[in-house]
């Protein structure tokens, strides 16, 4: 940038001097140094900031970005079918038996840990309460921290799982 086109820039944006005064200084002061190497380096184009930062971010966004699959709740609870040998109408039940009980709380784990879904969604196709979703959900979470055997088979349930599907791609915040 030349110093006509400084001076059409500034009798561009006096009207709004008091907005930008911090950006005229900023780019004022720029024009004694000339062009500076280090502003035109790319390390990261996903990010702004120095090597630190950068690196901070990304061990951030590493550990708390969960990996989620394009599994139907409809597969997840054929699986919990099969791997925990509850028939499908038990399943699907609207009553309060225990294994059709059991076996949804299975297939709602397996919804959220595997596939992402929201217990909403996870509530809608047993039609049942989001609340009840939810606190089955931590009851499992339990159960799999109390019983190794329990936790195996559903480690074997979420690989076969993501065995038979694609990873599901999120636009994250970093």
């Amino acid at each position: 940038m030349d110093e006509r086109d400084f001076r059409t820039y500034l009798s561009y944006v006096s009207e709004y001097k008091a907005k930008y005064s911090f950006h005229l200084q900023f780019v004022s002061e720029g024009m004694d140094t000339g062009h500076e190497q280090k502003y035109y380096q790319v390390k990261d184009q996903r990010y702004l900031g120095g090597d630190e930062f950068v690196e901070k971010v990304e061990g951030l966004k590493k550990s708390h970005e969960p990996s989620y699959w394009e599994v139907p709740v409809a597969n997840i609870a054929g699986e919990v079918i099969r791997g925990a040998g509850i028939p499908r109408d038990r399943l699907y039940s609207l009553t309060r038996d225990r294994q059709g009980a059991y076996g949804r709380n299975l297939v709602a784990y397996l919804a959220r840990k595997v596939a992402g879904f929201r217990v909403k969604e996870i509530a809608q196709h047993f039609q049942r309460e989001p609340m009840t979703i939810s606190l089955r959900v931590k009851k499992v979470e339990k159960l799999l921290q109390q019983d190794r055997d329990f936790s195996r088979r559903i480690e074997i349930m979420e690989i076969n799982l993501r065995g038979k599907s694609k990873k599901k791609y999120s636009i994250t915040i970093a």
